[in-house]
C-alpha cells in the first residue's frame, strides 16, 4: 500500500523517548536559566554590601546649593533702532553655594547695577540668533563674577522677555 510518512503513523514507542528528550532539554533549559539569574543577584547582593551607603546632609539634599532671587529688572537695550528703544525684561536668580548666601546678600546692589551696565550695551540683534540665550548667560555670569565675594556658579532665568 502505502509507505509511512505521516506523523500520524509513527508508532507510539517511537514518541515517548521523543517526549523524554524534550521534557529533559525544557527541565535543563529552565535550570540553567534559573542559575544564571541567581548567579548574577547573588553575584551583585554580595558585592552591594561592600559599597558604603552615601550620607545625605543633615537637610536631606544631596546638594548644598542655594539660589538667590534677583528683583525684576526692564532695561533698555543700547543702539536701537526708532523712537523707543528695545526692552529686555528679566527675573533671574544666581545659583551658589548655600554658605555664601548671606555674603551675596549685602552685595545684591552691585549685582543689580553691573547686570544693568551690561544689558544697556547688548545690541538687539546679539539677541535674535537661536544661541544668543547660552551666549547671553554666560556673559552675564563672567560679569557678576567680577568682583563678587563668593562665585556664582550659574545664572538661572524665570522669565526673560525682549519688548
Amino acid at each position: 500500500m502505502t509507505a509511512k510518512t505521516d506523523r500520524k503513523d509513527v508508532p507510539p514507542e517511537d514518541a515517548a523517548p521523543r517526549r523524554r528528550m524534550t521534557l529533559l532539554a525544557a527541565v535543563c533549559a529552565s535550570l540553567f536559566l534559573a542559575l544564571a539569574v541567581g548567579g548574577y543577584y547573588g553575584y551583585h547582593a554580595i558585592h552591594m554590601r561592600k559599597l558604603k551607603p552615601v550620607a545625605l546632609p543633615a537637610n536631606g539634599y544631596a546638594t548644598d546649593m542655594a539660589y538667590y532671587d534677583l528683583p525684576s529688572m526692564t532695561v533698555s537695550l543700547g543702539s536701537g533702532a526708532g523712537n523707543m528703544p528695545p526692552r529686555l525684561r528679566a527675573d533671574m536668580s544666581l545659583e551658589m553655594a548655600r554658605k555664601d548666601l548671606p555674603s551675596i546678600q549685602g552685595y545684591e546692589p552691585h549685582i543689580v547695577e553691573k547686570l544693568n551696565a551690561f544689558l544697556a550695551n547688548v545690541s538687539p540683534e546679539d539677541l535674535r540668533d537661536a544661541t544668543s540665550l547660552p551666549w547671553l548667560r554666560s556673559e552675564m555670569l563672567q560679569v557678576v563674577n567680577q568682583g563678587a565675594p563668593a562665585p556664582i556658579h550659574a545664572i538661572l532665568f524665570r522669565e526673560l522677555v525682549f519688548m
